[in-house]
């Protein structure tokens, strides 16, 4: 296969995902799909028509798209959503930019040094996370 470009990945993702969503595609079509792209598809049509309204929902909404270990599927996710449903307008856009900037600020360092571990790290992140972003809402 050839190099795809960039952009390529927002317009299959785009056109996937509503057939997901439960819009008319034929299975053929999505089979043709590409992995990454089919990938992407499945995160966004998940999202569509239902924007985070909450912190609690933004958060689960960055975890969904691995926005804190791989920033870069959450950006192609929010540009898939921004071109394909209007829910996701610049505001809801630049709020939600906003929260992942504001969460990603946040380290486990800090609770490792407190002495957490394991899964007390990530209920301590979390929360910390939630409060952080709740001004935003």
């Amino acid at each position: 296969m050839s190099k795809v470009h960039d952009a390529s990945l927002h317009r299959w993702a785009g056109l996937v995902a509503p057939a997901l969503h439960g819009q008319a595609t034929s299975r053929q079509y999505i089979m043709t799909v590409p992995k990454q792209f089919q990938q992407l598809s499945e995160r966004v049509a998940i999202c569509l028509g239902n924007p985070p309204e909450t912190a609690e929902s933004a958060l689960a909404f960055m975890e969904h798209f691995d926005g804190f270990r791989q920033g870069s599927q959450l950006e192609e996710g929010l540009q898939v959503l921004a071109c394909i449903d209007p829910l996701y307008n610049a505001t809801q856009m630049a709020r939600l930019r906003e929260v992942h900037a504001t969460a990603l600020g946040i380290s486990g360092a800090v609770f490792r040094e407190q002495g957490l571990v394991g899964t007390d790290i990530k209920k301590a992140l979390n929360a910390e996370r939630l409060t952080r972003i709740s001004s935003l809402f």
